[in-house]
């Protein structure tokens, strides 16, 4: 999954670190089924994140632990896109 934009704020909306949010993922793996499904979209044959903090600190896991992980996700057509791409996307 891909980030949507290039850079982002260290801070989630509610005033949380990520830095924070990481080292309690880190801590107590179960936390991860307390995060929200993270919103994708399919676009130019790749699954971008409107959710990029939310993807910085999971690949961050991912990398520290030397895993892969399964989140879940939620698909979401991108305005403006391509019957072909919005198929594309839903059959993914």
């Amino acid at each position: 999954i891909y980030y949507t934009h290039d850079t982002i704020s260290r801070r989630f909306k509610d005033g949380r670190a990520l830095q924070a949010t990481l080292e309690e993922l880190l801590n107590d793996p179960r936390k991860l089924e307390d995060i929200p499904p993270m919103r994708v979209m399919f676009y130019h044959g790749k699954f971008h994140s409107i959710d990029n903090r939310r993807l910085w600190c999971l690949k961050r896991l991912a990398e520290t632990k030397n895993a892969d992980l399964q989140v879940r996700v939620e698909l979401h057509a991108m305005a403006g896109a391509s019957r072909r791409e919005r198929v594309a996307g839903r059959d993914c």
